[in-house]
């Protein structure tokens, strides 16, 4: 289970990066707004929550302690949040495509960037973890043994 933490953590980590892409492709590369956040919300519905689900059973299953599978819960957490910001931008009268947002509206969907960030830091985190544990460490704490 502790290679599939890595090897699933590694996954979640290439969705998120994936996701930063596809945002700024949708923001800056295509003329039409709109289309262009098509694939950055079908990978946020799609393989965000299934890869995200995997690695808390994968954390859960290492058995390398509470810390490890709370930080697993993250991205899948985020990503709930991610689209909970959204209703709350239409509640306060924005739109949710850029251009269209009102300045309580614009404020809201700056949350997404940063909730974005939190969830590739924790990506990141148990990428380290699940690394150091198949280097040899014995706990996700302790540090991975230098190599010689």
């Amino acid at each position: 289970m502790r290679r599939l933490l890595l090897i699933s953590s590694a996954v979640l980590l290439l969705v998120v990066v994936t996701q930063f892409y596809l945002a700024a492709y949708g923001a800056f590369g295509d003329r039409d707004v709109t289309s262009g956040f098509h694939a950055h919300e079908w990978v946020a519905r799609t393989a965000l929550p299934v890869f995200g689900i995997l690695v808390i059973v994968a954390a859960v299953g290492s058995r390398l302690g509470r810390r490890v599978v709370w930080l697993s819960t993250v991205p899948l957490i985020v990503t709930v949040v991610q689209f909970l910001l959204f209703f709350v931008a239409r509640a306060v009268g924005s739109d949710t495509y850029p251009g269209g947002a009102s300045l309580a509206g614009a404020i809201v969907l700056g949350f997404h960037a940063l909730f974005g960030l939190a969830a590739l830091a924790a990506t990141v985190t148990l990428v380290r973890v699940g690394w150091g544990v198949r280097r040899g460490a014995t706990t996700a704490s302790e540090p991975s043994a230098p190599v010689a």
